[in-house]
């Protein structure tokens, strides 16, 4: 068997164009013989593994062994079994990738619950900090309220005693500090109320992002999670929304001026102290729950290889590289 012949069927099956269109020389094909075998072993070990570069190079390299069921000019035997050879290459192909697209469609699957458990975590915990703030700010108004009580009642106590009329009654002192004090703590509260929605919005903006840069990494291997990642995040947001203001017991009335600005100013550093700690308490939480996230990722693309790695050994019946 002449040699253009089987470099042209492998240059052939290599190209994909008909076997008329490949040029030969008066000796073989166009070019270095030994760089096109080169060149076509490397493209089919590329396109189909090493199985079938080792068979295309047995037959170039001994023909008459390689291909028992030749026809009499040596030729036409040879771009059969190339044909089939590749055909069959094909028939693998696909299968291996109806097998990934399955294996695909079970990770995304796995990591949607992955995000729906995440965020069913991360719900609770930012709905426990949203709680603890709103409780502060609720005993520190329960605080503020018996203030206003007591001084009004001073107020009642003292008219009675020196008339409407008097231009200063006794404990006026008194009742205008704690005046003052009242009107602070409600600013104080006010501010407090803004401070906190701010801080639940960043947590769950902390969230929100550790959430879009593991879908984002995943994407590459499972396909799109934009949707999945913000259904997480639509839900975590629904369970800190639903979060309502604690019902509190009364706070202990106080008995006097003096007392009600004592129980006051207590109150505003207990009130303090309290969204410090939750504050704390949270920002751990959530940078252990970002890191879940982000291992759980990881976790996922390390599997999505090792198993496009198996499936790729077992149908196309070599190692991936």
């Amino acid at each position: 068997m002449k040699f253009p012949i089987v470099a042209a069927a492998v240059f052939w099956c290599a190209s994909g164009k008909p076997l008329e269109t490949v040029k030969l020389g008066a000796t073989g094909p166009t070019g270095n013989v030994k760089d096109n075998m080169a060149h076509t072993s490397e493209h089919a070990k590329k396109l189909t593994g090493d199985g079938l570069a080792q068979q295309v190079m047995d037959m170039m390299t001994h023909p008459v062994k390689a291909l028992p069921g030749k026809t009499s000019d040596g030729g036409i035997g040879l771009t059969q079994q190339i044909s089939a050879i590749m055909a069959e290459s094909q028939q693998k192909l696909a299968k291996a990738q109806r097998v990934h697209d399955k294996m695909v469609k079970k990770m995304k699957k796995r990591v949607s619950q992955e995000f729906a458990d995440e965020a069913q975590t991360i719900g609770a915990t930012l709905s426990s900090f949203a709680k603890e703030l709103k409780r502060s700010e609720a005993e520190l108004w329960n605080v503020i309220n018996a203030s206003k009580v007591e001084l009004a009642q001073d107020e009642e106590r003292s008219d009675k005693l020196q008339g409407e009329e008097a231009w200063e009654t006794p404990g006026s002192d008194e009742r205008a500090k704690l005046y003052a004090q009242i009107e602070a703590a409600e600013s104080a509260l006010t501010r407090q109320k803004h401070s906190d929605a701010r801080a639940v919005s960043e947590v769950e903006e902390t969230v929100g992002s550790a959430m879009e840069d593991a879908a984002q990494s995943l994407s590459m291997k499972v396909g799109d999670l934009a949707e999945t990642s913000a259904m997480a995040e639509r839900s975590i947001h629904h369970l800190v929304k639903a979060v309502k203001v604690p019902v509190l017991s009364h706070s202990t009335a106080p008995n006097s001026v003096k007392q009600a600005e004592g129980f006051l100013k207590a109150a505003r550093k207990t009130s303090k102290d309290d969204i410090k700690a939750a504050t704390k308490k949270v920002n751990a939480a959530i940078d252990t729950e970002s890191k879940d996230i982000a291992a759980q990722a990881k976790a996922v693309q390390v599997d999505v290889d090792a198993a496009s790695k198996k499936i790729i050994e077992t149908h196309l019946g070599g190692p991936h590289k």
